[in-house]
């Protein structure tokens, strides 16, 4: 008798020692879980950052100007290939803590006829000397407007507002320009307020008017 409720004792110690040890493993495997997860956030949000940052001039007005290397993707005679250029991208998720004078990458390309928008940098390079119609939206959260500058390697072109506003809002404008062949046309914020644009209605598009001397 004394025997059997020693093992039944024992049993009874070893079973809870099994349970007190697979909760500690599973709480370890939750932690471990949790830090995996909150690493690859952080990768993630690192990732991000440098690619914005990649291609963000930095300094003052000059620096501005700068634009990093194009792809290659131009096409020489896009207009004797009977193609007429013209874009349209918009962001492919929400953008915040947007730089003053950087411009504003829109990195999904939906429309480019003449590979002449860059997705990477948010930069139009003009095929061939013409008169063009840009137009661009942007809308803005609760008390978050922005100001804007369609800007150009021949110097700006146009101005966008987006009222600071209680409630979510969206402006922008439509601009022709006469350009020449090679120049670079992009977007940028130009005011201290304003750190969010939302992914599904800020867009930025543009198309050849007209073919010039």
């Amino acid at each position: 008798m004394r025997f059997s409720l020693i093992c039944l004792l024992g049993l009874a110690i070893f079973s809870l020692a099994r349970a007190s040890s697979e909760e500690h493993l599973s709480e370890i495997l939750r932690r471990l879980e949790k830090l995996e997860n909150e690493n690859k956030m952080k990768d993630e949000k690192i990732a991000y950052l440098l690619e914005k940052t990649k291609y963000c001039p930095q300094g003052g007005i000059e620096a501005q100007t700068q634009i990093s290397p194009r792809t290659g993707r131009l096409l020489s005679n896009p207009i004797a290939s009977g193609l007429l250029p013209a874009f349209h991208a918009r962001l492919s998720r929400d953008l915040t803590n947007i730089g003053l004078g950087h411009p504003i990458v829109f990195d999904l390309e939906i429309v480019d006829t003449t590979h002449s928008y860059e997705p990477a940098d948010g930069i139009f390079t003009v095929p061939v000397t013409g008169i063009y119609v840009f137009n661009w939206n942007l809308m803005t959260k609760e008390t978050s407007g922005m100001d804007t500058t369609l800007t150009s390697s021949q110097g700006p072109l146009g101005d966008g507002f987006v009222s600071n506003a209680d409630v979510w809002d969206n402006g922008g404008n439509l601009v022709m320009a006469k350009l020449t062949k090679g120049a670079h046309v992009w977007l940028k914020k130009v005011s201290s307020y304003g750190s969010f644009l939302h992914e599904r209605f800020s867009t930025f598009s543009g198309y050849l008017l007209t073919e010039t001397d």
